[in-house]
């Protein structure tokens, strides 16, 4: 309705457009409380167990890898008690890094077969890989200060 059918009913018969005004509210708000459940960003648990039934190896590592983080976002959503997160995040971490060890003993592997493996390389590698490792600390540390600033759980990080 516009203002001025609004202005005319207020003028008319207040009460009646109070309630039509409050049958609307409850109805908007009846619709959006559904669009929030529709819209809220659940994961296919079929699809993580689908990609962690995979056996372990250097050729399902990224599967692996994907479905290890998938798994800790969903148990972040559903909001799991601590203690169990934590069973979770404590496997997902060392899951994902052995899959990163894995992937790296598997490549060597293939440059020993090939004769391209070098100590240089190695060092090479480190370094690049020490400066990966530093720019996701700094990460870490970033997202830790903003915590530390919410000493309390029902302080939120915006």
């Amino acid at each position: 309705m516009d203002r001025k059918e609004f202005d005319g009913r207020l003028a008319k018969n207040p009460i009646a457009l109070a309630t039509l005004l409050y049958k609307q509210n409850t109805t908007m708000t009846a619709v959006i409380q559904g669009m929030r459940k529709r819209l809220d960003p659940q994961l296919s648990e079929s699809a993580i167990l689908g990609n962690l039934s995979v056996p372990a190896s250097a050729e399902n590592s990224e599967m692996l890898q994907v479905g290890v983080l998938l798994s800790l976002v969903a148990t972040y959503d559903r909001r799991l008690e601590r203690t169990t997160f934590l069973e979770l995040a404590t496997a997902a971490t060392a899951l994902y890094g052995m899959l990163g060890r894995l992937s790296i003993a598997e490549a060597v592997l293939h440059l020993v077969e090939k004769d391209a493996f070098t100590k240089d390389k190695i060092e090479d590698a480190a370094k690049e890989l020490t400066s990966y490792a530093e720019a996701e600390r700094h990460k870490m540390l970033k997202v830790m200060e903003l915590v530390k600033q919410c000493p309390t759980s029902e302080d939120k990080i915006h």
